[in-house]
Parts: C-alpha cells; sequence; structure tokens
C-alpha cells in the first residue's frame, strides 16, 4: 500500500496543506525509494542477507572473545543475547551505545548465571575496543583519500 502510486495520489491532498514542506519533502524522498525496492525485491533480499551475516558474525566474534576470557558460555545465548543488546545500543541514549551495551551485557549474562558481572562488562569492552582497533587502519586510509582533490573510487 505504502508503495502504491494510486494510494498516494488520493491521500495526498489530505495531507498536503498541514504538512511542512521539509517533512513533505523527506516523505517524497522515502516513498520515492520504497517504491523502487518494491519493483526490486532481490535488492532487499541481499541486504537482508548481508545484515544476517553481519550480526552473525557479531555474535561469533563476542563468542570467540568470551573463550578467550576463558568464560564457557553456549554459543545459543550469544545468539539470543547480542541482537537484544545491540538493538538496544543503537538507540540514542549514548554515545555509540557505550554504557548501554555493558549493562545489557552485565544485566543478561549475570542474570542467568552465565559470567559474573565483571566478566560480562569485560567481556563487552574486549570486543569494542578490538572492534574500534580495527578501524583504525580504514579510518587512515579515509583521512589520506579526503585531503586529496581527485580521489581514487
Amino acid at each position: 500500500l505504502l508503495t502504491s502510486r494510486s494510494a498516494r495520489g488520493l491521500v495526498r491532498p489530505l495531507f498536503q496543506k498541514a504538512m511542512p514542506a521539509r517533512l513533505e519533502a523527506a516523505l517524497r524522498k522515502l516513498f520515492y525509494c520504497m517504491h523502487r525496492y518494491a519493483r526490486a525485491p532481490w535488492l532487499v533480499l541481499r541486504a537482508l542477507i548481508l545484515a544476517i551475516l553481519t550480526q552473525g558474525l557479531r555474535v561469533l566474534l563476542y563468542s570467540v572473545a568470551s573463550v578467550a576470557l576463558g568464560q564457557d558460555v553456549p554459543f545459543l545465548f550469544f545468539a539470543v543475547f547480542i541482537p537484544i543488546i545491540m538493538f538496544v545500543s543503537m538507540l540514542p541514549f549514548s554515545l555509540g551505545g557505550l554504557g548501554v551495551r555493558e549493562a545489557g551485557f552485565v544485566y543478561f549474562f549475570s542474570s542467568y548465571g552465565l559470567i559474573d558481572a565483571d566478566g560480562a562488562f569485560a567481556l563487552s569492552l574486549l570486543v569494542f575496543v578490538a572492534t574500534l582497533l580495527s578501524t583504525i587502519p580504514g579510518a587512515y586510509s579515509w583521512v589520506r583519500i579526503s585531503g586529496r582533490t581527485n580521489p581514487v573510487t
């Protein structure tokens, strides 16, 4: 329904007078993008597969890091808790989810007796620092490329 041009044509006159111009422009862009995605479902499927793969690798990263810290936590708990914690940490409560993510780890993993609170906090911080350090080469490249007048893409 949201991607239907005819439905949009019926609703537009109702909202056109009451809607601020910036909001109307944003909604127009949103509907345009949704219409394009509706015509290319393979693109949505591809994005979904990449998102699932990314989250799966994130879960695996936390699982491997817990083994490195000497914690014996079944993989299933990571597969359930990590997506919830990551979702909550993306909400705009803090800078980069810092603090929210650690609190989520302490809450979920220590509540179920899987890891003590200190271990859960350490696990979250370890993966955060490792992820941050892994972005340094990309940041360096970005700084070098952004200084060029004609960057190579």
